[in-house]
């Protein structure tokens, strides 16, 4: 997790410019809006209209448990990282309405016990990926809802990324090196052909020593426990570009820079040029 200043706060609709961020999305407020912002919106769609009580699972520094909760809902949130639920905490007491509406554990969800049919919704973002026992977190999760209620999984399958998306990758690092956007110029001085292999190695040394979950790991386990509704897949190696830009454009500059690259990856998408890694799953208990 990132090391974050004194005073920080992921508060999305009072977003403010950290420079000191250097590494993180959260340096500027359209950055933040543009990802994790959307990230929020994905998940707000299958969530209840009617105040509910939610789960949520991997709460990091609390930006999607404060717009629940503003939404007037009622949540349960759970992380293992202690300066992440710190955070969280100061997110949450900037909105004097929504500060009673969360509670924040410090624990993962293998250390969790709750009784059964508990919930209304639980919500797992980005962090399917590194549990362990995936079977077994499922269950307990089902246990947690109620028969009725949903399971909203917004997450990466970094074994989807292949030559195609590895293609789009080098295309746009190489325009932006190109331009003064890195701080290197790697794959702007390469061979088309070298810079896509060059990121393709990139991509699957620093996401394959990390023993995460595939999408078919993930998948099985969803669908064994889960009832599925709906399953969508969106735009995520954009997150990536924009978290590595160093040349430090205009902010006005670096905000169109944002829109056209998820603009980008969005038309690829939709025109079937490579495969999304991002997906949303919703789904219902099975009995």
């Amino acid at each position: 997790m990132a090391d974050y200043p004194q005073g920080f706060v992921a508060d999305l609709r009072n977003a403010r410019a950290w420079p000191s961020l250097s590494d993180s999305l959260w340096r500027a407020p359209y950055l933040a809006q543009s990802t994790f912002g959307h990230a929020a919106e994905l998940i707000g769609r299958f969530l209840p209209s009617r105040p509910a009580k939610i789960l949520e699972i991997g709460s990091g520094t609390g930006f999607l448990s404060l717009e629940m909760a503003r939404a007037g809902h009622q949540v349960v949130a759970l992380d293992n990282d202690e300066e992440a639920i710190a955070v969280a905490g100061a997110t949450l007491r900037t909105d004097h309405r929504a500060r009673t509406s969360v509670t924040y554990h410090h624990c993962d969800v293998a250390g969790w016990s709750s009784p059964p049919d508990s919930f209304d919704v639980a919500v797992v973002s980005r962090v399917l990926h590194h549990l362990d026992d995936l079977h077994d977190r499922m269950a307990d999760v089902r246990r947690w809802l109620r028969p009725d209620g949903r399971l909203v999984c917004l997450d990466f399958a970094y074994d989807r990324f292949d030559h195609r998306s590895a293609r789009w990758l080098a295309q746009v690092r190489s325009l932006l090196e190109a331009v003064d956007a890195y701080d290197t110029r790697e794959l702007a001085r390469a061979e088309p052909s070298a810079a896509i292999d060059r990121v393709l190695r990139t991509w699957w040394r620093d996401h394959s020593e990390h023993d995460l979950r595939t999408w078919p790991d993930m998948s099985e386990a969803l669908d064994g426990h889960f009832r599925q509704q709906h399953l969508s897949w969106h735009p995520y190696l954009y997150w990536e570009v924009l978290a590595d830009l160093r040349g430090r454009p205009t902010a006005a500059v670096e905000e169109q820079l944002a829109s056209t690259i998820r603009r980008w990856e969005e038309l690829w998408l939709a025109e079937g040029e490579m495969p999304a890694v991002l997906f949303l799953f919703a789904g219902t208990p099975r009995a």
